[in-house]
């Protein structure tokens, strides 16, 4: 099981649910004594006792009792899923139990092939690209029905190209146009401080990266929608970084990447991380030196042996090492004095027990989250399995096999407004 911290926050209590004209009023508790109870049990417990009575009805639907379950409850694991068809311009997204593989929520051909599905918290957002590559048009998704919101109009979006600040020596900055970049990427996450959603878009223009970030309100998906923002230009990252997702993880408002292998180039400093303050909307000065290099300065290992994922709050790499035949795994933490970083050693896992050596493109594991009951959920790119791992028995068990899928990412809000639609075992048949 891993050793990470877990903070539970009070959350806001739902008024008193109103008495009930059976002969089971549901009245055995106080009601916010038996708030408490419900806020401690799964959705799929709470589905069920929605219709023992009205009033426990009333008090499970309440919207402040939603918004606070999906706070405390962390067995409710979700992950967002891409199904592509072959030959069609359009991409489902489907809403999957972690746990179980169970389907809650399809949305059959709602994204095109060109647009960037970005996944963080509870909010879900498109990205329509521009012709030059440039970020356009924004929308919120709405999972529980699956409408959308325009939250930038594409009227409003930049035309023909991307105004950005690329990086010069010194650490000025020129203004860039790029009309043609070679990559792009996407990356949507929550600014505790003010409740607001912010849209990373950092785009490889001729070599260099360039930087710009959208804005989207804290009610943004709730019917109050805020339309005056655009994309704002931001300084380039320190560091060339990857657009792999499994490199790159927001934890706490915070976006963090792993250095790009651009070239096929190793690098002294190969587990760096650049960091990105979503509220500040800039750099660290300087990339957060990684676990391994900070011990071995003049060693080079192979990049694509690291990833980044959110744990519980905190940022985790985890580390391919095939020569100890282990997947360890390390937590970045602030120093006493909270003026500085540290990592800190965590568990290491037999890579037997996690992967499948003697099935082919089993080698190598993404780490999606953890659940209630310790065990861990992984991704394996090479076959398109979603496994759960119990670290404590060392067994591991399938829930899934996506072939023509791809994880955008794991959604936070609650499971309450959805039931299961399909079943378990494979998402894109």
């Amino acid at each position: 099981m891993l050793d990470i911290h877990r903070s539970m926050a009070s959350q806001p209590r739902s008024p008193a649910a109103p008495a009930d004209d059976g002969a089971n009023n549901g009245d055995f508790l106080p009601a916010d004594e038996l708030q408490e109870v419900f806020l401690r049990l799964p959705s799929k417990s709470l589905a069920r006792l929605r219709t023992i009575c009205r009033s426990w009805r009333s008090m499970l639907s309440d919207p402040l009792f939603v918004a606070a379950h999906a706070t405390r409850s962390r067995a409710d694991s979700i992950f967002v899923v891409a199904v592509h068809h072959p030959g069609h311009q359009l991409v489902d997204i489907n809403l999957v139990d972690v746990s179980t593989g169970a389907v809650l929520r399809c949305m059959d051909g709602l994204a095109l092939a060109r647009r960037r599905f970005c996944v963080g918290g509870e909010l879900l957002c498109f990205v329509e690209p521009t012709p030059g590559g440039g970020a356009g048009a924004v929308q919120v998704l709405d999972p529980a029905t699956g409408a959308t919101t325009d939250v930038l109009q594409p009227g409003d979006a930049t035309d023909g190209g991307t105004m950005t600040d690329v990086l010069q020596p010194g650490g000025a900055t020129a203004p860039q146009i790029h009309t043609g970049c070679t990559a792009s990427l996407y990356l949507v996450g929550h600014v505790p401080t003010t409740g607001e959603h912010k849209v990373l878009h950092i785009t490889d223009v001729r070599g260099k990266q360039a930087c710009e970030v959208f804005t989207i309100g804290a009610a943004a998906g709730r019917n109050n929608i805020r339309q005056c923002q655009r994309w704002r230009p931001a300084q380039s990252p320190p560091m060339r970084v990857d657009s792999i997702p499994r490199r790159r993880a927001v934890v706490n408002g915070v976006a963090y990447f792993l250095p790009s292998n651009h070239n096929g180039r190793c690098l002294p400093d190969y587990d760096s991380v650049a960091a990105f303050d979503l509220e500040k909307e800039e750099w660290r000065p300087a990339p957060i030196r990684g676990p391994l290099s900070s011990e071995r300065p003049g060693h080079c290992d192979q990049l694509l042996r690291f990833s980044l994922a959110e744990l519980n709050g905190r940022l985790i790499m985890v580390h391919h090492n095939y020569q100890c035949k282990t997947i360890d795994m390390y937590s970045l933490s602030l120093t006493d004095t909270g003026e500085g970083v540290e990592w800190s050693r965590g568990p290491s896992l037999r890579l037997d027990s996690v992967l499948d050596r003697n099935r082919k493109g089993e080698t190598l594991a993404q780490l999606l989250m953890e659940l209630d009951d310790g065990r861990i959920v992984l991704f394996v790119p090479g076959t398109s399995v979603v496994r759960v791992y119990d670290p404590r028995k060392e067994t591991r068990t399938d829930v899934m096999e996506m072939p023509r899928c791809g994880i955008v990412g794991c959604y936070k809000g609650s499971l309450l407004p959805f039931r299961v639609v399909g079943e378990a075992g494979c998402v894109c048949g």
